[in-house]
């Protein structure tokens, strides 16, 4: 993606660098957005790691 992108784990490092490489990816996006849910009564949250 020609920029830095950070990572908070070994496999989300080597994912990136598989995206980088693959060339049918165009882009990616890092953590792009959140979900909200509801679970044993308490709001939870859920943050994907690419899209």
């Amino acid at each position: 993606m020609r920029s830095l992108v950070w990572y908070e784990s070994l496999n989300e490092r080597n994912y990136m660098y598989l995206l980088e490489i693959d060339p049918d990816v165009v882009s990616y996006k890092t953590q792009p957005f959140k979900i909200s849910y509801i679970l044993d009564d308490k709001v939870r949250r859920y943050t994907p790691d690419f899209l």
